[in-house]
């Protein structure tokens, strides 16, 4: 059996999909939410592998000029 979100992944129109950005298979309830950045406990992010981010980078808006 598989889990709702697994039967949305299966079930979505993927042929409507019209760019990366499209949303429309998502609820807006969803897509209307601010996004909120975390702090996370720098113990975590060292248990975590960082290959897995390899050739990833961000910067938060607090380093931009």
């Amino acid at each position: 059996m598989f889990s709702p979100a697994a039967l949305s992944f299966f079930t979505c129109k993927w042929s409507q999909i019209k760019t990366k950005r499209d949303v429309n298979n998502f609820d807006q309830d969803f897509t209307r939410e601010e996004p909120v950045l975390t702090l996370v406990d720098e113990t975590i992010i060292k248990q975590i592998n960082q290959e897995e981010f390899k050739g990833f980078s961000y910067f938060g808006e607090e380093l931009l000029p």
